[in-house]
């Protein structure tokens, strides 16, 4: 085989250096290519946790002034509880606490609630229901603060809002009285939301989470596409091991779900928070793979390139060398100045943009793709200005008609006859940021722009052209503010006064000067108090000397305590001073006229205290005055107690009106103040009633003349419009101390002896004996008894026989009510039918006899009446013709079987009344009977006036009926014969013997009633006196 030539290891050499020469570049290549992926990762991840330490440190200075401005808020609150507390003694006033308004307590803080030592709550910002008190005694911030004694901010864990159902951070401090005794907590809602409340907001990505976790592990708050759960324990996350002994680190770690996460963590300072930051590690480093990738095809077409200059230009090397040196240095010479120029544009702070002749872009810096959001696809290097144009219109970069504008301004640009001058416009992008553009026209054709982004600066003269605008309007609140206050000052009804610390008048108003007549020259500012109380003393306002006044007033106000006082002036006013301390010294000062107000007072005390028609004492007044003299009847005094009451008041009353009864009445009380003695007291007690205080007696005797003094007084007839009213008085009297030293016993004893007095006769007096309580409790318990014997069914109903003395039979019943008492048995009406009328309980009791009258009548024959007494108190009623209505409807009995009896007590009370009603009663088919005629007023006006029937003879007239007493017998004939004439049937009560009935009969009564025939007889034994002989049976008893 031959030996190669020269020329032939020449080439070889050479192809074989092209090759090696080759591979070393393609090698240097990918080695610049991994050594450039790996530090740009590590640039990426520098960065990354550069971006996570600023975030988490902004977060955590956000979490700090969000928990202090709570925290603040809270010793506001808590400060103001404490003087509360102290102004109420010691004690916590909850109802009177008030939370302040919100510009008080800061913008963070959404609810101030209060908790007293048993958990419950009680106050709050937000309005709560007091009928329905929440419970946090089993909330974890209560439990701490009840069993630490430490001045601690506790933040709780999450917690859901009881009635809002909103997850909220409990932020709460302890209220502690000055023992140190634990009295609550006061506790500040914050929702976990308000930690993440900044501006920019913090993005983790899609694979991102933010949280705030307490180093007990508990997540506090947490948001992102992985936020954790809140209250959720995580102490496997390590939060306590990461932080250990620094404040801020950054972790590679892998998650549950198998990805990688950048997770950093950052101690909150002051408070047993961490915050953590996690981010997706694909996501965080998606630009760097992207770049990754352009480097390998980019180390590729490198490889690519070398190979075909190595197998392609191996023969152009040695001919090209020297040429190729040369472009290279000039063209290393060209990029360094191009590097340098671009390095220069892209640092100067602004965008530009070089446009030639034809419209090309000739130069484009970054800044202007980054002010533009221009994509990173769009090549400047080969585009035109139009095309930029329609690129930013696609992806919405001009609004309201920008676009349309910036052409106009370029096609002016490229005209003949374009200006030299710089344009200048603004431009808002879409995201609300402003740039700024300049464009001037190049001499050779085309332009130059600059953009700069002048947001913060528009910001901040918008920020400033509103300060100023606040201030304005500030300026004028306060100007109308002032107009107020000076409008509040010259109409307030209170004179007001304003002093400095040094005692110099600051601001008074004109009721202040027109209440003291003050001269203007001493109601000027400036003003020194000793000025202005001289001149009140002068004036004679005031007696006494200015200098003392002024010491007075100094050693009040230098005890810096509000002061209120009433000034009696020598003009007679009264004025009221109310004097606050200020703060820094001085004091404010209103002064009231309360001169009417007093007197009015003393008006309203007077009239408390005295019966409005006589001008007496009342009852109130009387038994403080009994009780002041007792006094000295323990210290071996005596007095007397007279109840005195007006005999035949009523019927004057009602026969004359109330008007003549006033006039009476004050009468009376002239009368009787004639009577006593200076010491003396006499007051009105109600109605027809008064009460005499004689104290300082010797003995019962004086009290007994003093009540003969006072019969003889109201003997003497009274005048009263041209007529003469003569009337009794009854007098009950008590006499201390061998009475009682009690003032309700006392007046008690002297009632009861007014009771036996009246009980006794008109116009006599009676001493209290110790045997009238026992009477009056035997009275009180026939009362008792009394109430409860119509529902305990103790009643029933006696019947008594009307007898026709021509026809000689039956023809009717009285019902008489009889009263079997459990302990009494069988009781008599006149026991207690007097009381019961007196209680007012005869109205019911008499309900029931007439239903029951009427029920028993209704078994009867037809021909047999019903005779049922009625009481004046059933007329007052107003509702008897309904009673009647309604017993006749319920028994079924004819109207003309019922009789009715009342006697002349009832017309004399309200005759019209009693007419209108008996006329009523009349139309129904009821009948009439005038009971016991004879015995009262028996007027013949009565019997031409009411509708009776039947007139009944009082039976003391009927037992008279005897030889030795012909009066009697005059009026049972008078009686008889006027009923004959008035066509009125006529009874005789209470015929007793045969010589009664001959009397009663010869003289043509129409009807007997008696013990002749029968007594009263219960419902079961009647029957048989319905068709037995009448006199006959009589006889044979």
């Amino acid at each position: 085989m031959p030996s190669p030539s020269i020329a032939d290891l020449k080439v070889r050499a050479y192809k074989n250096s092209a090759f090696i020469l080759g591979s070393a570049l393609a090698a240097a290549v990918w080695f610049g290519v991994l050594a450039q992926m790996r530090a740009e990762y590590h640039r990426q991840v520098s960065t990354i946790e550069t971006e996570m330490k600023g975030q988490t440190l902004v977060l955590a200075s956000h979490v700090v002034r969000t928990l202090k401005e709570l925290d603040r808020a809270l010793l506001i609150v808590r400060d103001y509880v404490n003087v509360e507390r102290v102004r109420s003694g010691g004690t916590i006033p909850w109802e009177a606490i008030r939370v302040p308004a919100q510009d008080v307590l800061g913008s963070v803080v959404r609810q101030i609630g209060l908790i007293d030592e048993y958990g419950r709550f009680r106050v709050s910002n937000v309005p709560i229901d007091p009928s329905k008190p929440l419970d946090h005694s089993d909330r974890d911030h209560f439990r701490v603060h009840r069993g630490s004694g430490a001045d601690q901010l506790v933040i709780s864990v999450p917690t859901l809002g009881r009635l809002t159902g909103l997850w909220y951070l409990q932020v709460s401090r302890p209220l502690v009285s000055d023992p140190g005794r634990f009295t609550g907590v006061i506790t500040g809602s914050l929702s976990p939301a308000q930690f993440f409340s900044i501006y920019p907001p913090i993005d983790v990505g899609r694979d991102g989470s933010i949280s705030i976790v307490g180093l007990d592990g508990i997540v506090r708050a947490s948001r992102g596409p992985r936020a954790l759960q809140l209250g959720e324990n995580r102490s496997d996350l390590g939060v306590v091991e990461a932080i250990y002994g620094r404040t801020f680190q950054t972790r590679l770690q892998e998650s549950e779900n198998g990805r990688w996460h950048f997770v950093a963590y950052r101690k909150v300072e002051g408070y047993p928070l961490v915050l953590r930051l996690e981010k997706g590690k694909d996501e965080a480093l998606a630009n760097y793979y992207l770049w990754r990738t352009y480097c390998s095809l980019f180390g590729t077409a490198l490889t690519a390139i070398i190979a075909l200059g190595v197998f392609g230009g191996a023969q152009y090397q040695r001919r090209l060398r020297h040429a190729a040196e040369t472009a290279r240095r000039s063209e290393e010479l060209a990029r360094r100045k191009s590097r340098e120029l671009a390095l220069t544009l892209d640092h100067i702070g602004q965008g530009i943009l070089m446009v030639d002749e034809r419209r090309r872009i000739v130069f484009m810096n970054e800044l202007v793709r980054k002010l533009t959001g221009l994509p990173a696809e769009f090549d400047a290097t080969q585009a035109t200005f139009d095309e930029l144009v329609e690129t930013l219109r696609r992806q919405g970069e001009f609004t309201n008609g920008q676009s349309e504008e910036d052409q106009a301004l370029i096609e002016r640009l490229f005209n003949p006859g374009r200006s030299t001058e710089v344009e200048v416009s603004h431009r808002t992008r879409p995201n609300g940021s402003v740039l700024e553009i300049r464009t001037a026209v190049l001499p050779d054709g085309g332009f130059v722009r600059t953009l700069t982004d002048v947001t913060q600066r528009r910001r901040s003269e918008l920020a400033l052209a509103q300060q100023n605008a606040l201030l304005q309007r500030q300026e004028e609140e306060l100007r109308a503010q002032n107009l107020r206050f000076d409008m509040a000052l010259r109409n307030m009804t209170h004179g007001l006064s304003m002093f400095d610390a040094e005692q110099r008048l600051v601001v008074c108003n004109e009721r202040y000067v027109e209440m003291y007549g003050l001269p203007p020259e001493l109601a000027r500012p400036g003003t020194t108090l000793r000025d202005i109380l001289s001149h009140k003393v002068a004036s004679g306002l005031v007696d006494r000397q200015a200098d003392d006044y002024v010491c007075e007033l100094t050693a009040v106000f230098s005890a810096r305590r509000p002061w209120t006082t009433v000034r009696e002036l020598s003009d007679g006013r009264a004025i009221s001073v109310i004097t606050q301390p200020m703060p820094g010294g001085g004091w404010v000062a209103t002064h009231e006229d309360v001169t009417e107000r007093r007197r009015a007072e003393a008006k309203i005390l007077h009239m408390a205290e005295h019966d409005a028609l006589t001008d007496l004492p009342n009852r109130i007044l009387f038994r403080e005055k009994l009780n002041d003299a007792l006094h000295n009847v323990r210290q071996n005094g005596r007095l007397a107690v007279l109840m005195l009451d007006l005999d035949r008041f009523k019927e004057v009353n009602d026969t004359l009106g109330h008007p003549v009864g006033d006039a009476l009445l004050r009468h009376v009380a002239e009368r009787l103040r004639g009577c006593l003695r200076e010491a003396d007291v006499v007051a009105r007690l109600g109605g027809d009633e008064f009460a005499i205080l004689a104290a300082e007696i010797e003995s019962a005797e004086d009290a007994a003349a003093l009540a003969r003094r006072i019969q003889m007084a109201m003997d003497e007839p009274f005048e009263l419009e041209c007529q003469h009213f003569a009337i009794a008085t009854s007098i009950g009297i008590s006499v201390a101390p061998e009475d009682g030293v009690d003032p309700d016993q006392l007046l008690k004893n002297a009632d009861m002896a007014l009771y036996r007095a009246k009980r006794e006769g008109h116009g006599v007096y009676r001493f209290f004996e110790p045997e009238m309580n026992q009477r009056m409790q035997t009275r009180r318990e026939l009362e008792y008894g009394l109430r409860h014997a119509l529902a305990n069914n103790q009643f029933e109903l006696w019947y008594q026989p009307f007898v026709n003395l021509q026809r000689e039979e039956v023809c009717g019943f009285e019902a008489l009510l009889r009263w079997n008492h459990p302990e009494r048995r069988m009781t008599s009406p006149a026991d207690f039918i007097p009381l019961a009328e007196e209680t007012g309980l005869i109205v019911p009791i008499g309900e029931w006899v007439l239903r029951q009258a009427c029920s028993e009548a209704a078994k009867w024959p037809d021909r047999l009446r019903i005779s049922v007494n009625l009481s004046a108190a059933q007329f007052r009623g107003r509702s008897l013709v309904q009673t009647v209505i309604s017993a006749l409807a319920a028994s079924g009995l004819r109207p003309d079987r019922l009789e009715l009896e009342i006697t002349e007590s009832v017309m004399l009370q309200d005759s019209e009344v009693a007419l209108r009603t008996l006329n009523q009663l009349r139309e129904l088919g009821v009948r009439i009977a005038l009971d016991d005629f004879g015995t009262g007023y028996s007027s013949l006006s009565y019997l031409r006036k009411f509708p009776f029937g039947r007139i009944k003879i009082d039976r003391g007239f009927i037992s008279e009926l005897t030889a030795a007493r012909e009066d009697s017998l005059a009026i049972v004939r008078s009686v008889i014969r006027l009923g004959n004439s008035l066509g009125m049937a006529t009874t005789a009560e209470g015929v007793e013997t045969k010589q009664q009935l001959g009397r009663v009969r010869a003289e043509g009564c129409t009807e007997m009633q008696g013990y002749y025939f029968s007594p009263p007889r219960p419902a079961a034994e009647i029957a048989a006196l319905f068709q037995q002989p009448v006199f006959r049976s009589a006889d044979a008893a």
